[in-house]
C-alpha cells in the first residue's frame, strides 16, 4: 500500500514538473516571439545587411566624421520603428562621448588628454554599434531572423546557432527584470549605493539568480527548439514572409552611401 501511494505521489510530481517546463516554455515563446509593431516596418534581410555594412564601415581605423554620420542615422531609426528608450540611450552615450573625446583636447594638452580621446572615440563607434544593433533585436522576431537566414542559404551549422542566440538574449534580458524585480520586493536589490560600498555582494545577488536561471531558460529553449522542428527541415517555411519595401530601398541607399565615403575619402588616423 505504501508503495503504491509513494509511486502515486512519484508520478503526480512529475506531472506538475512537466506542467510547469511546458508553461515556462510557452511563456518564453510567447514572450520572444512578441516584437514591436507600431512605427515604420523594415524587411530583417535589409536590417541585417546594414548591420553589417555599418559595422565594418564604422570599426575602420579612418572612420571618424562617418561615425557622427552613422550616430545620427542609429537614432532616426529607432525613432521611426518607435523604440524611445533606446533612441534616448543611444544619442546620450553617443553625445556624452564625443563631448569626452573633443572638450579636452581644446583645453588641455599632454599625452593622457590623447589616451582619454582616442579612448572615448573608440567607445563612441560601440555606442553607434550599440544603436544599430537595438534596431535589429528589438524590431525582428525570431521567425523573421531565421526566415532571412534561410533566404541567404547559409548552412544548418549557422543558422541554428544563430537562431538559438537571437532567442536566448531577449530572453535573458528578461529573466534580468525578473530577478531585480524580485529583489526589490524583498528589499535587497543591490542599488547604486551598495554596489559601491558592496561589489562582491552586490554581484552575488544578481550572478547567481542569473546563472540558475540561464539554465532554465536554456532547457525551455531547447525544448521548444525540438518541438518546432528546429534543423529537421533544411528549407523551413516561415509563417511571417519577408517583404521588400520602399522604407528598406531608403535604407539600402543611405548604407551605400555611408559605405562609399568611407571607402573613397582619403585615409587618415582617428
Amino acid at each position: 500500500m505504501s508503495d503504491s501511494v509513494q509511486t502515486s505521489a512519484v508520478r503526480v510530481g512529475m506531472q506538475a514538473e512537466c506542467a510547469v517546463a511546458r508553461g515556462k516554455t510557452r511563456d518564453a515563446d510567447r514572450a520572444l516571439d512578441t516584437v514591436a509593431t507600431q512605427g515604420l516596418v523594415f524587411d530583417a534581410r535589409m536590417k541585417i545587411l546594414s548591420l553589417l555594412i555599418f559595422s565594418a564601415s564604422i570599426m575602420g581605423a579612418r572612420a571618424t566624421s562617418t561615425t557622427y554620420i552613422a550616430a545620427v542615422l542609429a537614432v532616426v531609426l529607432l525613432l521611426l520603428v518607435h523604440q524611445w528608450n533606446a533612441a534616448k540611450t543611444t544619442a546620450i552615450m553617443c553625445v556624452v562621448l564625443a563631448a569626452c573625446a573633443w572638450m579636452p583636447l581644446v583645453w588641455f594638452t599632454g599625452a593622457w588628454v590623447a589616451v582619454l580621446s582616442m579612448t572615448c572615440m573608440w567607445l563612441l563607434r560601440f555606442a553607434v554599434m550599440f544603436g544599430f544593433a537595438a534596431f535589429l533585436l528589438l524590431t525582428t522576431s525570431p521567425a523573421q531572423f531565421t526566415a532571412a537566414m534561410v533566404w541567404a542559404r547559409l548552412p544548418r551549422f549557422v543558422i541554428i546557432p544563430m537562431t538559438v542566440v537571437f532567442r536566448f538574449i531577449p530572453a535573458l534580458g528578461q529573466e534580468y527584470r525578473s530577478i531585480m524585480d524580485a529583489m526589490q520586493l524583498r528589499g535587497v536589490a543591490p542599488g547604486f549605493w551598495n554596489l559601491l560600498t558592496h561589489p562582491i555582494r552586490s554581484s552575488e545577488y544578481m550572478v547567481v539568480p542569473l546563472l540558475a536561471s540561464s539554465t532554465r531558460l536554456a532547457d525551455d529553449l531547447s525544448a521548444s527548439g525540438l518541438l518546432r522542428g528546429l534543423g529537421a527541415n533544411p528549407h523551413p517555411t516561415s509563417a511571417e514572409p519577408l517583404r521588400f519595401s520602399w522604407k528598406d530601398l531608403l535604407l539600402l541607399a543611405a548604407t551605400v552611401a555611408i559605405a562609399c565615403i568611407e571607402l573613397l575619402r582619403p585615409f587618415e588616423l582617428s
